[in-house]
């Protein structure tokens, strides 16, 4: 029986601790937030997602379920990234979506993720004090998503905003539009997580789409 290290594919799943595994290190990221779509003005770009690493201490046997967030399509926002274990579901929300650019205004930039640990007490049944959880959000390294970027627009080119991203790596990039070539789609995020670019706006005032933000993923370390 194998952990698996690396789990991207979107949806449900679940892990059962081997024998010898005491302790597993995790790594949650929420899905990207899509890019706005351009009108006359660029589209926003799409906020980026909250990412959580911490320890958990884990028995043989143990059986821990999971949820891979799905990124933004285009005007979407992305889908949270969780993780449950013995009734604490830690929770790296997906990125929010970019606004629409308007006839006279760039679309504003989605939020950013925000990383937070739930406890229910009605499904914990375990011996370990309340406090319990507390020790893990210690043990924890949360991360803010970073919002993506506001379009905007002069009176010869509309531009949209760049998703958001994590660390120096830029999500989706927006399309710059000039008055003599059509209006250019968003970047999809590029990496998982990051929030896609926004849509370029046309001057006529039908503008293109936003990219999509990047599916999330779990990292698992024994």
């Amino acid at each position: 029986m194998q952990i698996p290290s690396l789990i991207t594919q979107p949806g449900p799943g679940h892990i059962t601790i081997p024998p010898g595994v005491t302790r597993l290190h995790i790594e949650l990221i929420g899905g990207g937030g899509g890019g706005g779509r351009g009108k006359r003005c660029g589209g926003g770009g799409g906020g980026s997602a909250a990412t959580l690493k911490t320890n958990l201490p884990v028995e043989e046997g143990e059986q821990i379920l999971f949820h891979v967030g799905k990124g933004g399509e285009p005007g979407q926002y992305g889908i949270a990234s969780t993780l449950f274990y013995r009734g604490i579901n830690l929770i790296t929300e997906g990125g929010a979506e970019g606004k629409p650019g308007e006839i006279k205004q760039g679309g504003s930039g989605g939020d950013g993720g925000k990383p937070r640990i739930e406890y229910n007490s009605e499904v914990y049944t375990g011996n370990e004090p309340e406090s319990f959880v507390d020790a893990v959000w210690r043990d924890s390294e949360p991360e803010l998503g970073m919002p993506g970027e506001n379009g905007y627009c002069s009176s010869d080119k509309a531009v949209a905003g760049n998703g958001g991203f994590s660390g120096l790596t830029a999500g989706g990039h927006g399309a710059t539009q000039n008055p003599d070539r059509p209006p250019q789609e968003g970047e999809s995020g590029s990496y998982p997580g990051y929030g896609g670019g926004g849509g370029g706006g046309g001057i006529n005032g039908r503008g293109a789409r936003g990219g999509k933000g990047h599916n999330g993923q779990i990292i698992l370390e024994i």
